[in-house]
C-alpha cells in the first residue's frame, strides 16, 4: 500500500488534528450513544415488568378484599344461626321475607355496615339450597331463586368451599336491574356448617369498573398498551367490555407453548404482523395470568428519532472540527512560512538587512513562534557583531572543543553499551538496562551542550560518575572507584569534558593487568588554586608518552602554533590544549608513574569567573 505523503506542514497539521479529534469524537459519541440506547431500552423493559407487578399487586389487593369479605360471612356466627333457624325453612312463594323474619333485618344491617365502612363489594348474597336468597348492598332483602340456574353453580360446588371467580352481566343478576349494562366480578364459595355439611353458597359481587379501575386508568394514559387477564382455563376477565378473547388466548397459548418465563420480555408477532413486546406475571391468590403487550415500533419511536438527531449533530460537529483544524493549522504555519521566507532572503554579507522584516515576524500572537522569531532576529544581530570579533585563538579553541566533542561520541563506546543492553535484555536485567540507558541519555545530553564558557566542576563530576556507572555495569566487581571533591571546589568553572577523558584513558590503558582495578578522583583547593588528580592502579605510562605530552606543554608555553589534532589518542592532548586556552600560564598539568604500580594525572588552574 502506497503511503500518503503531505508536502506541507499545514496539510499535515490539518490532517493529523482532524483525524485525532474526529476519531476521538466518533469513539466518544459511539460509546455515549450505545450506553444511552442500552440504558433507555433497559429502562423500557424494566418499566413494563414493573407495570406487570403493579397490575398484579392491584388485582391481589382487590381479590384479597372481596375474598376476606366472603370469608367473614362464611364464618360469621350470625349467618350460621340465620341459616339454621330461618333460611332452612322451606318457602311457599316468591315474596319478600323481610317482614316475616326478625333476624333478617339485623343480618342485613351488619352486612351493610361492613360494605359501607370499607366498600369491599357492591352486593353480598347468601343462598341456601331451598332456593331462598338473602341480599345486602344494592339490593336488601330476601327472594326466591333457582340456585342451580346460576352460571357459577356447578363450578362453585366442584371447589368444595374454595373461591370461584367469574364475570356476570347485570341482566344475569335479577337484583341489579337498576345498573343495566354494568359488568360484575362474582366471587362464590360453598357455605358449610360446623359438621362440614354444605348449607348454601355465599356470592360477593363487585363492579368490574371498580375492581379493574387501576387497569382502566393506565390504559387511558397509554393507548399503545394492551392488557389481558386470564385464568388457567383461558377464561378472559380483562378486558371485560371488549371481544378480545381470541387474541388473548393466542398470546396465552404462545406463552405456554414456548415456556416463556415471568419477569422477562419477549418479542411476539401481533395479528397485524406487528412486533410487540410481551411480558406476563401471575397473581398470588388466583391462577390469573396478567399479560402486558406494547407495540415496539411505537414504544421505541423516540429512540429512532433521537438516533437521527444524534447523527445530524455528530455530522455538524465534525464539520466544525474540520473548520477549527484548518484555522489552527493555518494560524500556526503562516508565521513559520514568514520566517522561512526571511531566512531564505538572509544575505550573509549584509546581515543588517534581516531587521527589515522584524515587525512582520513578531505579530503571530503565538508566544512560542514569536520567541522563535525574536531569537532569529537576535541571532542575526549577534552574527553581524561577531564577524568582526573572530580571532585565530578563538578559532583554535573552538576547533579543540569540537574535536573533544567528537572524541566522546566514540562509536566503540556506544557499540559496547548497546551490546551490553542487548545481553542484559536477554537475561532479564531490567533494572540495569534502565540504569544504563539513563546514564547514556544523560551523557549524550551533556556532551551536546557545546558550552563555550565552561561548566561547573560539579557538572563535570556528575558526567564522570555517569560514565563510571556505565563501566561498573560492564565490569561489575572487577572495577571500583572513589571520588573525593571538596564542596568548595564544585562551583569552579572548568572546560567541558575535562575529567571524564582522563578516567576513560585510565580504563582504556590502565586495565591491561589482572583485576581488581581501582580508579580514584581527588580534588584539592588552596587559596585561589584548584587541583584534580585521577589515579589508577594500572601499568602506568610509557616514558615516551610522558615525554611527548611534556613537549606539547612546552610548545604551548612558548606560543608555538597548536599542532593538528586527530580523534584517535587525542584525549590528554585535547585537555592540555583547552586548559592552556582557558587559563594560560595559570594552567597546571602533571603526569607521573608510581613506584609500585599505577599512574596519576593532575590538572588545575586558578579560580576565574
Amino acid at each position: 500500500m502506497k503511503r500518503i505523503r503531505f508536502k506541507t506542514l499545514q496539510k499535515r497539521l490539518f490532517t493529523y488534528y482532524s483525524l485525532f479529534f474526529v476519531t476521538l469524537l466518533v469513539i466518544i459519541a459511539t460509546i455515549v450513544f450505545y450506553f444511552y440506547n442500552n440504558v433507555t431500552r433497559t429502562n423500557i423493559i424494566e418499566n413494563q415488568i414493573q407495570l406487570n407487578h403493579a397490575i398484579v399487586n392491584s388485582l391481589n389487593q382487590e381479590l384479597n378484599t372481596i375474598n376476606n369479605f366472603s370469608m367473614n360471612l362464611v364464618f360469621s356466627n350470625m349467618v350460621r344461626e340465620h341459616f339454621k333457624e330461618e333460611l332452612s325453612k322451606v318457602p311457599n312463594s316468591n315474596i319478600n321475607y323481610k317482614e316475616d323474619y326478625s333476624e333478617v333485618t339485623t343480618l342485613i344491617d351488619v352486612i351493610l355496615a361492613i360494605i359501607s365502612s370499607s366498600q369491599p363489594a357492591k352486593q353480598a348474597n347468601i343462598y341456601d339450597f331451598n332456593g331462598k336468597m338473602l341480599g345486602a348492598g344494592e339490593f336488601n332483602g330476601q327472594i326466591l331463586t333457582d340456585l342451580k340456574q346460576k352460571p357459577w353453580f356447578d363450578k362453585t360446588m366442584e371447589l368444595h368451599g374454595n373461591k370461584y371467580l367469574s364475570l356476570m352481566e347485570s341482566n344475569q343478576i335479577p337484583t341489579m336491574t337498576s345498573n343495566e349494562g354494568n359488568t360484575y366480578l362474582a366471587l362464590t364459595r360453598v357455605f358449610k356448617n360446623q359438621n362440614y355439611v354444605n348449607q348454601g353458597i355465599v356470592e360477593i359481587l363487585q363492579d368490574a369498573d371498580r375492581f379493574f379501575s387501576y387497569l382502566n386508568e393506565i390504559k387511558t394514559q397509554n393507548e399503545n398498551l394492551e392488557i389481558y387477564v386470564l385464568n388457567s382455563t383461558n377464561q378472559l376477565f380483562y378486558p371485560y367490555k371488549q371481544t378480545s378473547k381470541q387474541q388473548a388466548i393466542v398470546y396465552n397459548n404462545h406463552i405456554n407453548k414456548n415456556q416463556l418465563q415471568e419477569d422477562h420480555t419477549y418479542d411476539v408477532k401481533g395479528p397485524s404482523e406487528t412486533t410487540k413486546l410481551l411480558s406476563y406475571s401471575t397473581t398470588d391468590n388466583m391462577d390469573w395470568r396478567v399479560i402486558v403487550l406494547q407495540d415496539k415500533s411505537k414504544l421505541f419511536a423516540f429512540l429512532n428519532q433521537l438516533t437521527i438527531v444524534f447523527v445530524l449533530l455528530l455530522i455538524s460537529t465534525l464539520f466544525v472540527i474540520l473548520g477549527i483544524s484548518y484555522l489552527v493549522s493555518k494560524r500556526v504555519t503562516s508565521p513559520l512560512e514568514n520566517l522561512r521566507v526571511a531566512i531564505q532572503d538572509l544575505d550573509p554579507l549584509d546581515l543588517s538587512n534581516s531587521n527589515r522584516k522584524k515587525s512582520e515576524l513578531t505579530n503571530s500572537s503565538i508566544e512560542e513562534i514569536d520567541a522563535l522569531h525574536s531569537t532569529f532576529q537576535k541571532m542575526s544581530e549577534k552574527l553581524s557583531e561577531s564577524i568582526e570579533e573572530l580571532v585565530v585563538a578563538r578559532e583554535q579553541e573552538m576547533d579543540a572543543k569540537f574535536l573533544a566533542l567528537q572524541s566522546q561520541m566514540n562509536p566503540h563506546f556506544l557499540y559496547n553499551n548497546l551490546a551490553n543492553i542487548n545481553v542484559m535484555a536477554e537475561e532479564g536485567m531490567n533494572d540495569k538496562i534502565i540504569r544504563l540507558s539513563e546514564n547514556m541519555s544523560f551523557m549524550l545530553r551533556y556532551i551536546s551542550q557545546m558550552n563555550r564558557k565552561g561548566v561547573k566542576l560539579k557538572e563535570e563530576i556528575d558526567y564522570t560518575v555517569r560514565y563510571l556507572e556505565c563501566m561498573d555495569i560492564r565490569y561489575e566487581e572487577n572495577l571500583s572507584y572513589s571520588i573525593h571533591i571538596p564542596e568548595g571546589m564544585k562551583e569552579v568553572s572548568v572546560p567541558m569534558l575535562l575529567v571524564q577523558p582522563l578516567v576513560e584513558n585510565s580504563i582504556k590503558h590502565g586495565l591491561n593487568i589482572d583485576p581488581p582495578w581501582h580508579i580514584s578522583i581527588e580534588g584539592k583547593c588552596d587559596s585561589d588554586i584548584w587541583r584534580v588528580t585521577v589515579t589508577d592502579n594500572g601499568p602506568g605510562f610509557e616514558p615516551s608518552v610522558i615525554k611527548q605530552l611534556q613537549e606539547l606543554c612546552n610548545k604551548l608555553d612558548e606560543k608555538v602554533d597548536i599542532p593538528d589534532l586527530h580523534i584517535d589518542g587525542m584525549g590528554i592532548k585535547n585537555i592540555i590544549i583547552r586548559l592552556k586556552l582557558m587559563y594560560g600560564e595559570d594552567a597546571y598539568i602533571n603526569i607521573e608513574n608510581h613506584n609500585c604500580r599505577g599512574a596519576s594525572i593532575t590538572i588545575g588552574g586558578k579560580y576565574k569567573e
